[in-house]
């Protein structure tokens, strides 16, 4: 399932559920896409896009009127949602997909260069 959205999620939707009929399998893929041309995340920046994408915590915000000031989140929403489309979200795994350019300064957070873990 592709584009599903979240209800009573403000602009919510995941990319892909995937479920594989013989191993009964759960996927929730999700990705995220930069213009950036040397873009490298640490820790810190993949942990909010993860968080942002399978826990509903919202981005953080200047305002009164902003999700992360109201301190509101879709997590509820979403483990909803998994259910309503028949999926155990005690079951789920959850993959985050991105791209980065290979830059040989460019150390991921676990400690490989971008180079060895994406070689050409």
């Amino acid at each position: 399932m592709a584009d599903v959205k979240i209800p009573g999620g403000h602009n919510r939707q995941w990319d892909l559920l995937a479920y594989n009929v013989a191993t009964q399998d759960q996927y929730h893929v999700e990705n995220s896409v930069t213009h950036q041309l040397n873009w490298c995340p640490n820790t810190e920046k993949l942990s909010g896009i993860f968080d942002r994408k399978f826990r509903g915590v919202p981005p953080r915000r200047e305002g009164s009127k902003t999700d992360f000031t109201k301190g509101k989140t879709y997590f509820d929403n979403i483990l909803i949602a998994y259910q309503r489309v028949g999926l155990d979200p005690s079951k789920i795994q959850m993959v985050l997909v991105t791209c980065m350019r290979r830059n040989t300064r460019c150390t991921l957070p676990f400690g490989d260069s971008v180079t060895e873990f994406c070689p050409s």
